[in-house]
């Protein structure tokens, strides 16, 4: 388990997110973290902001990959953020 982040980090997130959700088409959707995103029957990953068409959207999670996924690096976490 993984710290919860620091207010830095929560700071550049709510901003991007806001910078994101404006400019957003009306048939796209602005998340942010935790929320997860199914790529593949094995593979579940959960960025820090990600932007999802509005057919992709299901009831407990994004079906498939998203339009934009962005991961804001911490020094505690960058080398798990940037493995394979």
């Amino acid at each position: 388990m993984t710290p919860s982040s620091v207010p830095v980090h929560q700071r550049i997130v709510t901003r991007l997110w806001r910078l994101l959700s404006d400019s957003a088409p009306a048939d796209h959707e602005v998340f942010v973290a935790p929320l997860d995103i199914r790529l593949a029957v094995d593979t579940v990953v959960q960025p820090d902001i990600l932007v999802a068409e509005a057919i992709s959207i299901g009831r407990a999670r994004i079906e498939g990959p998203p339009v934009l996924a962005v991961e804001v690096l911490s020094r505690s976490t960058r080398h798990i953020d940037l493995s394979p």
